[in-house]
């Protein structure tokens, strides 16, 4: 069996010794092609490569963006991905049961005893992505994190919270709402808006952000959650204590968490950030 090892030299904690005891790990079972990513969607295309040249697995070792990009190519093949977590939150890898290391993941990928496991993917404007994404605040902060790769392996989930923090004081606060959301026959204004396909936003270390609840990475569903207008300051310890706590988010009086559904649409007023799973482009 083949596999193709997909790395990110610049994810927030990859090592060459690790990159080495990975492939050491994968080819215990597979005849293993380690390639490098060089640029934003590098990835998509390595593993376009690895679907047409039949491999088996591709290994994805990297955070959320590029294990999303690499989803691009491997959705609706017979190629399995393994995401093999060594970023700021790696939550797919998390919320599949891979950990949160590397090597140990790698480990637990090759253990004949794990069946493969079908996720649903959302999309987004054709764009597929497995876990979350984010229109609006979320995708900005993401934006802007990746753009200062030292800040973000020193402070890895933290400097998302500081940025959001920073972020939502100069553009969100007090704004007006600028986008539909719809799910279901449910809609609702929003400034910001996120939609989910599992269980967990994020995570924070080990730790699992939830906000939507009602989805599982097998749902079938998605849920959205609305930030309405009229943001303030006050707001930010109670939303900080819900993402990080099992608190009902709805429960706030800023946020509004539509029922799930089979699908869910985002009309915005105007060009408004946007990342799925990590990987940010831009909705129109």
């Amino acid at each position: 069996d083949q596999a193709m090892l997909i790395v990110n030299p610049i994810a927030t904690t990859v090592s060459t010794k690790a990159i080495g005891e990975i492939e050491r790990i994968l080819a215990e079972r597979f005849a293993v092609d380690v390639r490098i990513t060089e640029a934003r969607g590098h990835a998509t295309a390595l593993a376009t490569e690895a679907v047409d040249s039949g491999v088996g697995l591709v290994a994805v070792y990297a955070g959320d963006g590029t294990t999303n990009e690499a989803i691009q190519a491997l959705s609706g093949s017979s190629t399995a991905l393994a995401h093999l977590p060594c970023g700021s939150a790696s939550a797919l890898a998390r919320m599949l049961g891979m950990g949160g290391n590397g090597p140990s993941a790698a480990r637990r990928g090759i253990d004949p005893a794990r069946q493969r496991r079908e996720i649903d993917l959302g999309e987004v404007n054709g764009r597929p992505f497995a876990f979350t994404a984010g229109i609006g605040l979320d995708a900005a902060v993401v934006k802007l994190v990746d753009g200062d790769l030292e800040k973000k392996q020193r402070f890895r989930w933290t400097a998302f919270w500081l940025e959001a923090v920073r972020t939502a004081r100069s553009d969100y606060f007090g704004a007006d709402a600028c986008m539909t959301v719809h799910s279901g026959t449910v809609e609702a204004r929003a400034v910001t808006t996120v939609v989910q396909n599992a269980e967990a936003y994020t995570f924070a270390g080990p730790r699992a952000l939830t906000i939507g609840r009602d989805v599982t990475l097998e749902s079938h569903t998605l849920q959205a959650t609305a930030l309405q207008e009229g943001l303030r300051w006050v707001d930010v310890p109670g939303l900080t204590y819900r993402t990080r706590s099992r608190a009902d988010a709805d429960a706030h009086p800023r946020i509004m968490t539509l029922p799930a559904s089979p699908g869910v649409t985002a009309d915005c007023d105007r060009p408004t950030p946007t990342q799925p799973g990590g990987d940010t482009w831009t909705h129109v």
